[in-house]
């Protein structure tokens, strides 16, 4: 996980701030989450892809996994949201179920993409032989870093206006 530390819209921050916590606290999640949205976007269209079908994975499944996670923040001017994988857990009853309809895939991991951080970052197989990582949600940061805080200001900046105009209505 890496932590963006964004400088520079503190002005927007003290325009919040002036409309109370509750407001600011509300348009500065929004403009994180839309921040993380941007490279989650992109790290989904890097996410390799099962190329070879077998029983025990679903073609696309961590593709599928990658979603934007809000983290415990030390304090309430603090906002952390991070991109991840999502751990997929499959109960008993569902895996009953799809043993019960004949699906393949109930018998292995059924769409847990446990794998994930070994598909960023690589791993050695039983053999001991290295593959590479494909280093997927890096590079998504990377094409994406201005991006994201492009959004984030801009979110930012409109939940200024929007906060503006319900004092102006009273509301």
């Amino acid at each position: 996980m890496m932590d963006v530390q964004v400088k520079g819209l503190s002005e927007l921050g003290e325009a919040l701030k002036m409309f109370g916590d509750e407001i600011g606290a509300k348009h500065l999640k929004a403009a994180a989450f839309a921040c993380a949205d941007v490279i989650k976007e992109d790290a989904i269209t890097r996410a390799p892809v099962l190329k070879e079908i077998d029983d025990r994975r679903i073609a696309g499944a961590l593709r599928d996994a990658i979603a934007v996670f809000k983290r415990p923040s030390p304090n309430a001017e603090t906002v952390h949201y991070a991109v991840g994988i999502r751990r997929i857990k499959i109960n008993a009853k569902i895996k009953r179920v799809l043993k019960t309809l004949n699906l393949k895939a109930a018998r292995g991991s059924g769409g847990d993409v446990f794998y994930g951080h070994l598909m960023e970052f690589g791993y050695h197989d039983h053999a001991g032989k290295w593959h590479e990582g494909t280093r997927f949600m890096t590079k998504a940061f990377e094409a994406k870093k201005n991006a994201a805080l492009e959004a984030f200001s801009l979110r930012l900046s409109q939940g200024v206006v929007s906060a503006v105009l319900a004092s102006y209505r009273g509301k």
